[in-house]
């Protein structure tokens, strides 16, 4: 239920939250690799609604 994709130098995670904390994969992260920066960004709910008449949930 994680997902990395490498995108213009920025790895991008996806992530189930019922089954994987946001805290548990940047303690992961900030104990094994050196990071230059990072951010969160939640789902939008256009993107949710687009999944969902798409049938991808």
């Amino acid at each position: 239920d994680l997902n990395l994709s490498d995108e213009d130098g920025k790895i991008n995670i996806t992530f189930n939250k019922n089954k994987i904390s946001q805290m548990e994969i940047i303690q992961y992260f900030m104990e094994n690799y050196i990071l230059q920066d990072f951010s969160v960004k939640e789902t939008s709910i256009d993107d949710i609604i687009k999944k969902i008449y798409r049938k991808e949930v």
